[in-house]
C-alpha cells in the first residue's frame, strides 16, 4: 500500500506540475493576446486621428477651392458684364454695319 501511496502522490505531483506549466502557458498567451488587443486599440485610435486629421484638412481645402471657384465666377460675371457692356456699345455705335460689331469705332 505504501508503494501504491507513493506512486499516487509522484502522479499528483506531476499532474500539479503539468497544470502550473499549463497555467503559465495560459497565462503568458493570455498576456499576448491583452497586449495585442492593446495594441490594436492603440493603433485604432491613431489611426481615426489621423482620419480625423485628413478629413480636416480634405474640408479646409475644400472650402478654399470653393472660395477659389467662387471668385473665379465673380471675375468671369464681371468680365462678361464689362464686354456685354462694350457689345451694347458698339452695337449702338455700329447701327447698320453687318460687320458683328468689330470696327473700333468708339468716341
Amino acid at each position: 500500500g505504501l508503494e501504491d501511496l507513493s506512486s499516487k502522490v509522484q502522479y499528483l505531483e506531476g499532474v500539479l506540475h503539468a497544470m502550473e506549466e499549463t497555467n503559465a502557458a495560459q497565462r503568458d498567451t493570455m498576456m499576448d493576446v491583452i497586449n495585442a488587443s492593446k495594441q490594436i486599440v492603440t493603433a485604432q485610435v491613431k489611426s481615426m486621428q489621423k482620419i480625423l486629421e485628413l478629413k480636416d484638412q480634405v474640408k479646409k481645402l475644400s472650402d478654399k477651392m470653393e472660395r477659389m471657384e467662387e471668385g473665379t465666377k465673380r471675375r468671369i460675371f464681371s468680365l462678361h458684364i464689362s464686354s456685354s457692356e462694350d457689345e451694347m456699345e458698339d452695337d449702338i455705335n455700329d447701327k447698320g454695319d453687318e460687320s458683328g460689331g468689330n470696327k473700333d469705332s468708339h468716341d
